[in-house]
């Protein structure tokens, strides 16, 4: 299934989400897969506690993915989404589905798992 995505309720939406040439931030694309890895389906004013806390269990635990984003330009840098880039993204929706906070640890758990099992020799 593809993940399908609509900015249309975010405030600002062409500044915020746009380059002055018209192209997504990167940014914000990465937010805008980050709502698969989390288990949110769209920000909004009451899960945006619950987007903090997944993502930085994500960065701790080691699972995280935002280390390094390349912008528009071909130029790298470290990157992790502020509180400021939340809080503007408020009514971005997408169709990757919610998952309750058990669900998304347990998948954390599971992928924990799969990353130490081969470095563990009994």
């Amino acid at each position: 299934m593809s993940l399908n995505y609509d900015l249309s309720n975010v405030e600002n939406t062409e500044t915020v989400c746009y380059t002055e040439d018209g192209h997504m931030k990167p940014a914000v694309e990465a937010i805008i897969f980050a709502t698969m890895a989390l288990g949110l389906s769209d920000i909004t004013d009451k899960n945006l506690p619950e987007w903090k806390q997944r993502l930085n269990i994500l960065d701790r635990v080691g699972l995280g993915w935002f280390g390094s984003i390349t912008d528009n330009n071909g130029l790298s840098y470290n990157w992790f989404p502020d509180n400021a880039l939340l809080d503007s993204l408020k009514g971005l929706h997408t169709n990757a589905g919610n998952t309750t906070r058990f669900v998304f640890w347990k998948s954390i758990m599971k992928q924990v798992d799969r990353e130490v099992a081969p470095r563990v020799s009994c």
